[in-house]
């Protein structure tokens, strides 16, 4: 069993905090711009510092914009600040469909995220409002000399 020191608590802690934050990022993605498809393409960035405990964790930069029957949206979360110091994390997402009677219908997601231990990449496209997973590469970083030469671990 493995075990893990009070800074790998804090990193995980961090991760998990991050993750509902990207969470709660992924659900903004999908709501920004307005209910009605715009006659003119319209595009909204919202940036956000991420506090945790009174100190500046993070960034999360958000972009969303509609061309008439058309969405995209696009978001980064990002380790910012002392905390980068301790824990580089960073998660980009995308989104894009279309707008039918003032709802948003999904066509495709994608998210490459980096834990800092990890990195992954997932892509999903969209058939009758049913998520497809097209792409999902979960990998290890490479910390050793071996890895260094071209070799690369699998997760």
């Amino acid at each position: 069993m493995a075990t893990q020191t009070h800074g790998a608590n804090r990193v995980n802690r961090l991760g998990r905090a991050i993750g509902r934050v990207g969470a709660i990022a992924a659900a903004v993605l999908v709501t920004l711009g307005p209910a009605e498809a715009p006659a003119t393409v319209q595009t909204d960035l919202i940036v956000f510092d991420v506090v945790l405990r009174g100190l500046r964790a993070g960034r999360l930069t958000l972009t969303g914009s509609v061309d008439g029957s058309d969405y995209h949206a696009s978001g980064t979360l990002q380790s910012a600040g002392l905390v980068r110091l301790v824990a580089k994390v960073r998660y980009d997402a995308e989104a894009s469909g279309r707008l039918r009677g003032g709802r948003y219908v999904p066509a495709r997601y994608s998210e490459v995220a980096d834990t800092g231990r990890r990195v992954s990449e997932s892509v999903m496209e969209y058939r009758g409002g049913v998520p497809q997973v097209k792409t999902y590469n979960p990998r290890a970083l490479c910390h050793t000399a071996r890895c260094a030469k071209g070799r690369s671990l699998q997760a």
